[in-house]
């Protein structure tokens, strides 16, 4: 895509991905999320640039009416990206492989390629999260997460959880996605981040 800084490729990229997976565009506010961008306005400020350079086009007032030009097509980013496949999360615990490997997922899930990594979850320790057994996580190594983002983290007491994540002061409140399960808080110090869920894939037979 020519003329297009590093991430004006990205965002163009992610929206061709997200059109070939779901058939529709997304939304502003999905792309905000996926850049971990402060506002919807910065997202517009990007596509106002990338429609003037040619690269998208949309219809005024119109909802999920994002699209990638052909122009800006035949300079496609890679459809998939590898990442280092480190473990998998049994019980409560992550067990790391002991030799690496790698996996291929779709590159419009990662944000940050160089700083995430894959999961894969066996038994159902996680179900009330749902998560199953056989599921992908796409972690982001981060050492801080931001509130109701949902986090992979280590307690004090050797238990690793899934859980999102809402910090109030020196404690945190580690929120449950089952809506009958009380909320966990702890303090700051018993808790060790591992990481952000960025994504989750699930393989059906």
């Amino acid at each position: 895509m020519h003329g297009l800084t590093k991430r004006q490729k990205e965002i163009a990229g992610f929206v061709r991905d997200f059109i070939q997976t779901y058939r529709y565009s997304p939304s502003c506010r999905e792309i905000m999320q996926h850049f971990g961008f402060s506002s919807p306005g910065t997202v517009a400020r990007h596509l106002a640039v990338l429609k003037r350079k040619g690269a998208l086009t949309a219809e005024k007032g119109a909802h999920r009416s994002i699209n990638v030009t052909q122009t800006a097509d035949h300079a496609q980013s890679p459809r998939e990206i590898e990442l280092p496949f480190i473990g998998v999360m049994g019980g409560t615990a992550i067990e790391t492989f002991p030799q690496s490997r790698s996996i291929a997922v779709p590159a419009f899930m990662v944000s940050v390629p160089e700083k995430t990594y894959v999961l894969r979850v066996i038994g159902d320790a996680w179900v009330d999260e749902r998560i199953a057994e056989g599921d992908l996580l796409l972690v982001e190594a981060r050492q801080e997460a931001r509130p109701g983002e949902t986090i992979v983290a280590r307690l004090a007491q050797g238990e690793t959880v899934v859980k999102r994540y809402y910090p109030e002061g020196l404690f945190v409140r580690l929120v449950s996605h089952h809506p009958h399960l009380q909320a966990l808080i702890i303090k700051q110090e018993e808790m060790q981040l591992q990481g952000v869920v960025v994504a989750l894939l699930r393989l059906f037979d």
